[in-house]
């Protein structure tokens, strides 16, 4: 009898369980709620104690040298410059925020590209890296890779780390904004977004009195300068929208091509045809012209010399390419495999051999140009001095000797009225470039903090599901340990009873 009763006692009735259970769910279901409180209260507790890390303002510079690492007047530029002392301290007194300069400057720090520019750098990188990528897609991928590099030269991240310093969100926006405002202003008042454009600031002027050749070479020479100045012009951003008295930097340059083609050189080769006559009138002129004659000619058989050895360069480097390409074509030809076609074989180690010695041969080939362009030139100077006119058909020297100077002064006027309308072009540009405050940078948004304050919905998700989960595995231990004990006691009450 007494085993039949243990026997039953050491059997578990899980209706029994799941009702006794079910008597408690108010305590399980209490314990689940104060666990989900308590995960919820440590993941907001996690902000209470928030701490910014960095403060980020994303600017771009608009003066497009910046990529080549200079400012429009030619000085070096660096994203540097942003941060120098002396911006940083007018920074400083204007915020009226009390920091101290070496502490500030330690914190400070600037970037290249800015976060978008990374993070689609990023991505770009991960297709790259994708083995099964086609040929084309690879070769386009690098591309826009190449062009967003470029593209990023000219943006930059500018930080202030608070851990160095103790600052608010507001004052940090405000010294980073200022920083940035004085390096503009100070680059302004330096010079630096002057366009560095070297022009004839004065009108051409000449001495009647003088020996005519004279005065057209100075003219000559003169005119080149002012389409050098207005070529350097040209290349500068927004230059063409650039308007004095009604003509644009195309109209100058159009016509002072026409005047310089057409009246200065003419005339020029015109007066060196008949120097014969002008000799007559001053015999130093003699001797000039001949000594200039034979300087030209020592530059030409200079410049001849000098294409000769550049000539002789390309042909040893061709030699040593074929040489090359035979002698490997012989060590390949045993191993190759015999469906390997030699002119395949041969087309290869050429193209080889051809990339290898590349960039030399371009350099040469620039620098043999350069010449040859030279030696045209000095030829034409050449012809022109030894007289391309013959002056023995020319009607009536004398009166167009005579009507030289007149058709000079005339270019003279041409020249000089368009260098008048240059030099307002420039004002007009310096002026755009003063004025506009995007003429040197513009930022791309709004200072940000670099650690945001954000509560991530999927971690606190999880974390609050683990937490009700744990509340209800409690509660339901609790419960059958009340069970337990209860059950235990009545049982120990019965048998007290039953003596």
């Amino acid at each position: 009898m007494n085993e039949n009763n243990l026997q039953q006692n050491d059997e578990i009735d899980l209706s029994a369980l799941f009702k006794n259970l079910l008597r408690q769910r108010g305590l399980i279901v209490g314990f689940a709620l104060l666990f989900t409180l308590l995960g919820g209260a440590f993941q907001f507790s996690k902000l209470a104690f928030y701490v910014p890390k960095t403060l980020n303002y994303p600017i771009a510079v608009e003066f497009s040298s910046a990529v080549k690492g200079f400012y429009p007047n030619g000085s070096t530029f660096s994203f540097r410059d942003i941060l120098e002392p002396e911006n940083v301290k007018d920074a400083l007194a204007e915020t009226k925020i009390k920091l101290d300069l070496k502490s500030l400057l330690n914190s400070l720090s600037v970037q290249h590209s800015n976060k978008l520019f990374s993070d689609t750098e990023e991505l770009l990188l991960a297709q790259l890296g994708q083995k099964k990528l086609p040929k084309d897609q690879v070769e386009a991928t690098q591309k826009a890779l190449e062009a967003l590099r470029e593209s990023a030269k000219m943006y930059a991240t500018l930080s202030l780390d608070f851990s160095k310093v103790k600052l608010s969100n507001h004052d940090a926006e405000k010294l980073l904004h200022s920083i940035v405002s004085h390096w503009a202003d100070n680059a302004l008042r330096k010079g630096l977004i002057k366009p560095n454009i070297s022009y004839p600031e004065q009108t051409f002027t000449y001495d009647e009195k003088a020996i005519v050749i004279d005065s057209y070479d100075e003219l000559v020479a003169y005119t080149r300068n002012l389409q050098e100045a207005v070529q350097s012009l040209s290349e500068l951003p927004a230059s063409d929208t650039v308007v004095f008295e009604g003509q644009s930097l195309n109209d100058v340059s159009r016509k002072l091509n026409d005047v310089f083609v057409n009246d200065v050189k003419v005339m020029q080769s015109y007066v060196y045809s008949i120097s014969s006559i002008l000799v007559k009138e001053n015999e130093l002129l003699g001797i000039r012209i001949f000594s200039q004659h034979r300087v030209k000619k020592f530059a030409k058989e200079e410049l001849e010399k000098t294409i000769k050895s550049y000539d002789d360069v390309l042909a040893k480097l061709d030699y040593s390419s074929e040489k090359n390409i035979s002698t490997q074509l012989s060590l390949q030809g045993e191993k190759s495999q015999t469906n390997m076609d030699s002119s395949v074989l041969t087309e290869l180690l050429s193209l080889g051999s051809k990339v290898s010695s590349s960039d030399l041969r371009k350099d040469i080939v620039n620098k043999r140009i350069e010449a040859a362009k030279k030696l045209f030139l000095i030829e034409k100077e050449i012809e022109m001095i030894e007289g391309g006119v013959d002056t023995e058909t020319t009607v009536n020297h004398d009166k167009v000797v005579a009507s030289i100077p007149k058709m000079l002064k005339e270019t003279v006027d041409e020249v000089n009225e368009l260098q008048k309308v240059f030099a307002g072009l420039v004002s007009e540009y310096e002026k755009i470039s003063l004025n506009k405050s995007s003429a040197l940078y513009s930022p791309i948004s709004d200072a940000y903090v670099g650690n945001p304050l954000e509560l991530p919905i999927k971690k606190t998700l999880i974390v609050l599901v683990a937490a009700t989960l744990l509340g209800l595995c409690l509660g339901g231990v609790v419960a059958l340990m009340r069970v337990a004990f209860s059950s235990s006691g009545s049982e120990r009450k019965a048998k007290s009873d039953f003596r």
